[in-house]
């Protein structure tokens, strides 16, 4: 567990939990939102969370402090991560959060109270250490792109909101994303904040100010998966389409089908290997898009894989006629899986965690027992 601005972490999540949250996450892209039980005080701390043990999160440095989760200097392990500041208290969690009405908000389509951060071209790739990089997708003209909205916004309108009888705001998720991606799912770090939202200090004075209305802050948050900057390499397909399978091509969702081949390996998009070409100091046959987690195409002959699979309700297995997962060879120190797309709703769920989430979010590997 790790000290956060609002208390102590939760556990690393169980292979459990990780389907839960990648079918919240499924739900919510086909307008069936599942409700995630949440700490209302924990609303930065939920956001320090790193699913994958081994994996690092963005260190903290003097350039992106203002924008970093984590203010633990020279510290380079995740699980030692933390926010301290003596002079801030805590916001307990309501008794029965049934007793309180919710009001659900994505932040950029709610208020924009400072125009000053709507759009922040500062390069082409992806800078952690400064927190830089193409911000951008901001044109109020166009409904599919960023509107402008932020912490300060929500801030202003914080008497309307509770003079509506809510006591309690579920907020979307707060991490740096890329270009426009508004509903904040396409993450490239788990502790920076989302520049076009604000930085630190706008978020303490907005969940400050909620506090002080006796309002409750939920903040929505994605462990499963990541932006959508890796790509496949395969043989003989379509680069962006790989049938899901595991191992040596066994576990197939499609078992009249076998031997399709073994996993693929996984490398930068294209549009991403051409912007680290035009940086100077990036070299695209070695990028790592993200400083948390890595790929790894290393294949290792006789790995099993140490996760576990659950059915429809919740049981622990494999569905009739799929081969067990228990199989061998895999790409075992990547942090994604290689197992290609996720299936068809119907094929599922007990591969649904295992797969990219439809063919284009990069998948985190937090089924992953170690």
């Amino acid at each position: 567990r790790m000290q956060t601005p609002f208390g102590r972490m939760p556990p690393t999540p169980t292979p459990a939990m990780a389907s839960t949250l990648t079918r919240s996450v499924v739900s919510y892209r086909r307008t069936r939102r599942l409700a995630k039980p949440m700490r209302a005080h924990a609303a930065l701390a939920l956001l320090l969370v790193c699913c994958i043990e081994r994996a690092r999160s963005a260190p903290y440095t003097e350039e992106n402090r203002q924008y970093n989760m984590n203010n633990q200097v020279g510290v380079t392990d995740a699980r030692n991560y933390a926010y301290t500041d003596p002079r801030r208290t805590y916001f307990p969690s309501p008794s029965d959060w049934r007793k309180h009405p919710v009001y659900q908000v994505v932040v950029d389509r709610f208020n924009d109270g400072d125009p000053r951060n709507n759009a922040q071209a500062d390069g082409l790739v992806f800078d952690w250490q400064k927190n830089e990089g193409p911000f951008t997708g901001y044109d109020v003209r166009d409904l599919t792109t960023r509107q402008g909205g932020d912490w300060r916004g929500l801030a202003a309108k914080l008497d309307y909101i509770r003079g509506l009888g809510c006591r309690a705001m579920w907020i979307s998720p707060v991490q740096q994303n890329l270009d426009n991606s508004p509903m904040g799912y396409l993450q490239v770090d788990k502790t920076l904040l989302e520049r076009r939202f604000g930085n630190l200090s706008d978020f303490h004075y907005f969940v400050g100010e909620a506090h002080a209305r006796g309002m409750y802050v939920v903040v929505d948050i994605v462990n499963n998966h990541l932006s959508e900057m890796l790509d496949w390499v395969s043989s003989g397909e379509d680069d962006e389409t790989v049938k899901f399978r595991m191992h040596h091509g066994g576990a197939l969702s499609e078992p009249s089908k076998p031997n399709r081949g073994a996993e693929p390996q996984i490398r930068p998009k294209a549009k991403v290997r051409k912007a680290c070409m035009q940086t100077e100091g990036c070299d695209p046959e070695n990028y790592q898009p993200y400083v948390d987690f890595h790929y790894n195409n290393t294949w290792y002959d006789e790995g099993k894989y140490p996760g576990k699979t659950y059915r429809e309700a919740g049981f622990a297995g494999m569905p009739l006629g799929i081969p067990d997962i228990n199989g061998t060879g895999g790409y075992w120190n990547s942090s994604f899986h290689h197992s290609g797309e996720m299936p068809e709703s119907e094929e599922g769920p007990w591969n649904w965690p295992l797969g990219k989430l439809y063919g284009t979010l990069d998948d985190l590997r937090t089924t992953d027992d170690a």
